[in-house]
């Protein structure tokens, strides 16, 4: 899976967990009109004996002193459970969850109850957390890999992928920079021996110049035509050689 496509599995599962919440919010709204004070007259059950040992029930709410929800813990509709934190004015601001399958979620919201920061850990897959602007769209996500590998990345107020750091299967060191259609533009990378390259794309996606420094010293640049055909190379050798070839034709790859 590529540092795009974790970002993209982050941001669906974000997605799942945000419509589980919003549906939880809202039973918490409706607890706020339940269990009112008991009718005038009616007298309070007696205080049992002793504290029991386990509370059993579908649903727990807190109210403070006001009688306003303040903590709603349920079931989620999907399957899921989760705690919910709601500030005087009954807007939800923080979540605590496990979904169905038991992978356990953060949401915190602002005070209009939009969602700001989710954190997920799901089972065998890649944990991440998502900062999400005030529209609601993630602009900067962290995820950590099932097999370790971090990845770090940036988003534009439409939702295009702008920057991306990571590290490859490989162990290199990446960075990738793209336009403001989301069209990566640039690559930087440096292999596990040292070795590093800066690649320039033109808006198809093909490699058009990379200037390379290999892990025993010699540099190079090389030029591609539309059709990903290198066309002209320049090197240079450890002991300050230079070479520079051109090619009327694709050349063959390098060595």
């Amino acid at each position: 899976m590529t540092l795009e496509q974790r970002f993209e599995s982050l941001e669906r599962e974000n997605r799942r967990w945000r419509r589980a919440a919003g549906a939880l919010a809202v039973v918490a709204a409706g607890a706020a009109m339940l269990g009112q004070a008991a009718p005038e007259g009616e007298k309070p059950a007696p205080a049992p004996a002793a504290a029991p040992k386990a509370l059993e029930a579908e649903r727990f709410v807190v109210r403070d002193g006001a009688g306003k929800v303040r903590v709603d813990i349920g079931m989620l509709p999907d399957g899921g459970v989760a705690a919910t934190f709601l500030d005087a004015e009954g807007t939800p601001r923080e979540i605590l969850g496990a979904g169905k399958d038991g992978a356990p979620f953060v949401v915190l919201a602002d005070a209009k109850g939009k969602p700001r920061i989710e954190i997920r850990v799901p089972e065998g897959a890649d944990a991440g957390l998502s900062l999400l602007d005030a529209t609601g769209v993630p602009r900067l996500g962290l995820v950590a890999s099932a097999d370790g590998r971090p990845l770090l990345a940036t988003r534009s107020a439409e939702g295009k992928a702008r920057f991306l750091l990571g590290e490859s299967p490989e162990g290199a060191a990446t960075v990738r920079l793209s336009a403001e259609d989301g069209s990566f533009r640039a690559l930087l990378g440096v292999a596990p021996d040292g070795g590093g390259s800066l690649t320039f794309l033109d808006a198809a996606g093909s490699a058009r110049t990379v200037v390379g420094l290999a892990a025993d010293g010699t540099g190079g640049t090389s030029l591609f035509d539309a059709e990903g055909n290198r066309r002209a190379t320049m090197r240079l050798a450890p002991d300050g050689a230079p070479t520079m070839t051109t090619y009327d034709k694709p050349a063959p790859p390098p060595k």
